[in-house]
């Protein structure tokens, strides 16, 4: 089962639901979802506010973020957000939740090695069919943060005053307009489109295939990140 209470790891307290990187001095917010990018925005943040990224925890961990200790940062949630920094300028990147899905298990159920904490009925190499029917079954409020809905994880603690959302599969276009919204709003300039991130082996490929069945399981699963933010979106895109 999935950890619901505040984590205190090395002085640094991180709640699921705290899912907002903060940037105190410059009033930006960036909403992270896992298996969309989360890397490289939050390292593209503290590389353009100069970061000091030394000490135990790297940039792309919760603990770094909510580390007490680092005073120009935090890591809140969505309501936090709105009463502590209504003013912040507050963005976040989605991903069509077909090829979210499918990344997730790539990466987690083959590519990687060590423990795999996702709950019962999740095992390190079982098959694609068998993984997009555990996640169906598993509530949000019991789901790894790694194919939680989008939705929950943005607003379940809490919705931001406002939010910029621009799409994973979109982000070449999409990112001129908040890199614009975000000089315009704070002065804060947060560089040019990043490019694309590294490329999933051949194999875990190969393992990744839609049925008619899986994709009526994940719309449904999904139904609100397709409503919110995909309501075009009607199966997985492309095999990223």
């Amino acid at each position: 089962m999935a950890l619901r209470w505040p984590l205190r790891l090395g002085g640094a307290t991180t709640d699921p639901d705290a899912v907002y990187v903060f940037l105190k001095a410059e009033g930006i917010a960036y909403g992270r979802i896992p298996k969309a990018a989360n890397s490289q925005m939050r390292a593209r943040l503290a590389a353009r506010a100069g970061l000091d990224q030394a000490g135990r925890w790297s940039v792309n961990q919760d603990q770094y973020w909510a580390d007490p200790r680092r005073r120009e940062v935090a890591l809140l949630t969505g309501g936090e957000l709105r009463r502590r920094y209504p003013d912040a300028a507050v963005f976040t990147v989605v991903r069509n939740p077909f090829d979210r899905l499918a990344s997730c298990y790539r990466s987690k159920m083959l590519e990687e090695t060590g423990k795999v904490d996702f709950g019962p009925g999740f095992a390190r190499g079982m098959a694609f069919d068998a993984f997009v029917r555990r996640v169906a079954e598993t509530p949000d409020r019991r789901a790894n943060k790694h194919f939680r809905a989008q939705t929950s994880i943005l607003f379940r603690g809490g919705e931001p005053k406002s939010l910029f959302v621009v799409r994973l599969d979109r982000l070449a276009d999409e990112w001129p307009a908040l890199r614009r919204h975000l000089i315009e709003a704070r002065g804060f300039d947060i560089g040019p489109v990043p490019g694309p991130e590294g490329a999933p082996r051949p194999d875990s490929l190969a393992r990744v295939q839609w049925t008619d069945e899986l994709i009526a399981l994940a719309r449904e699963r999904y139904r609100d990140d397709l409503a919110r933010f995909f309501p075009q979106v009607e199966g997985p895109a492309a095999a990223r």
